[in-house]
């Protein structure tokens, strides 16, 4: 930079290469990696040596990029101090990103699917039309439809907290959208009485996340537990019945007589499996089947529920973030998106077709989501860090406030 305090932008052909600040604040969790050298720094979500380059998103899906605007403040036009100009241009950088983020953004259509679907004629057995949920005024799901037929099994996938448990749990009726319907076999649940919607419940069958089961009950009490509470058969066809079931999950004679604790956590699934199954569901819901299970046990439970689906015509929705699972078992995958990361009118499904399309998708958070890369995220949030640091440079805080922040002397 020139040394001269009065220079203009006219006398420095570069002015927004500014020297750094002396103490740069580095967040904790920065890659060592981006301190390496230039021509690698491509690489990674954040060039550290400029921190207007951080700044500009680039998306591959074009979502992100926002399009040619006057900038009153461009070098060529403006006679301010070179710092000023950089600070000043810094700054709506910024409030040009925050508004393109609330800006509609084009909706990717449902993905063709690559050859006919062969459920694409079987009648729909659950339908969401616009529905709408929201927990203490936050908005987990927000105008969504789509529809589950008869035979198919669907993956439900997507980042944590876009609300995928929630859709299981409104499609058994243990809540009721805010707007919007959510239909069985064509009959609103929110307008079922309690006995109906009990009877309804039976129908489906659900492998809870840690497979819960009532740990002060044997295997055969945890199993048994349905057909007695709903009274589906006499108490003296329950042994044989509930051997069966346990057999159809792979797990050895004898099992019966243990509690849940004497079961490692693959045979608490198959248990909790066999529980559902003994039922005879319609439907059968997975939510997160496989966590916490080592890959040979995930690819036990993956086939499991191959078998479960191919015995009989039953409908599957399998909740994971197994990607394993997803190309393994489903015939048809559903991937939301958290709403906070959405544009007012995108869709929060963004992808709805089969597995085998994925990777290659146009949408660049569907090819992420599958890869498992974190590139974008990053960068959205060196970007939102950045924002809250302009934000505090342009409007500090008063001497008071600067006084009562300081922490206390002991």
């Amino acid at each position: 930079m020139v040394d001269d305090p009065h220079s203009t932008i006219d006398d420095n052909p570069n002015p927004l290469q500014c020297d750094p600040p002396a103490e740069e604040y580095t967040p904790a969790w920065t890659f060592s990696s981006f301190d390496g050298d230039e021509e690698d720094s491509s690489e990674f979500p954040i060039p550290t040596n400029s921190v207007i380059e951080a700044l500009e998103i680039h998306s591959e899906s074009d979502t992100l990029i926002k399009g040619d605007r006057p900038n009153p403040l461009k070098p060529e036009s403006s006679n301010l101090p070179a710092q000023e100009v950089a600070d000043v241009s810094l700054k709506i950088e910024v409030q040009e990103r925050s508004e393109v983020m609330e800006t509609p953004q084009r909706i990717e259509p449902i993905s063709s699917l690559t050859k006919p679907y062969k459920y694409a004629e079987n009648p729909v057995v659950i339908e969401f039309e616009n529905v709408t949920k929201s927990f203490q005024g936050q908005m987990v799901l927000r105008d969504l439809s789509f529809q589950i037929r008869q035979g198919e099994t669907v993956c439900l996938i997507g980042e944590s907290g876009c609300g995928k448990t929630v859709n299981l749990k409104l499609m058994i009726g243990l809540m009721k959208p805010d707007k919007g319907k959510v239909s069985f076999k064509g009959n609103d649940l929110a307008k079922m009485t309690e006995k109906q919607l009990t009877a309804t419940r039976i129908k489906f069958g659900f492998l809870f996340q840690m497979a819960a089961l009532f740990d002060s009950m044997s295997i055969y009490d945890n199993v048994a537990f349905g057909l007695r509470e709903h009274r589906l058969m006499p108490e003296s066809q329950m042994p044989e019945y509930i051997r069966e079931r346990l057999a159809e999950v792979g797990l050895p004679a004898g099992v019966e007589t243990k509690k849940p604790a004497e079961l490692s956590g693959g045979q608490r699934k198959r248990v909790g499996l066999a529980r559902a199954l003994a039922l005879k569901p319609e439907v059968m819901l997975y939510d997160e089947p496989t966590t916490g299970l080592d890959p040979i046990m995930t690819d036990i439970i993956n086939e499991l529920i191959i078998q479960t689906q191919d015995h009989g015509a039953k409908s599957g929705i399998i909740v994971t973030h197994e990607m394993r699972t997803v190309v393994k078992c489903a015939d048809r995958v559903i991937m939301l998106y958290p709403i906070t990361r959405l544009g007012p009118r995108e869709s929060q499904i963004l992808y709805n077709g089969p597995p085998d399309a994925m990777e290659d998708h146009s949408d660049a958070r569907v090819r992420q989501f599958v890869r498992g890369e974190a590139g974008e995220r990053i960068r959205e949030m060196n970007v939102a860090r950045m924002a809250d640091e302009i934000d505090t440079v342009v409007a500090p805080m008063d001497a008071d406030d600067i006084v009562s922040a300081r922490p206390p002397k002991y």
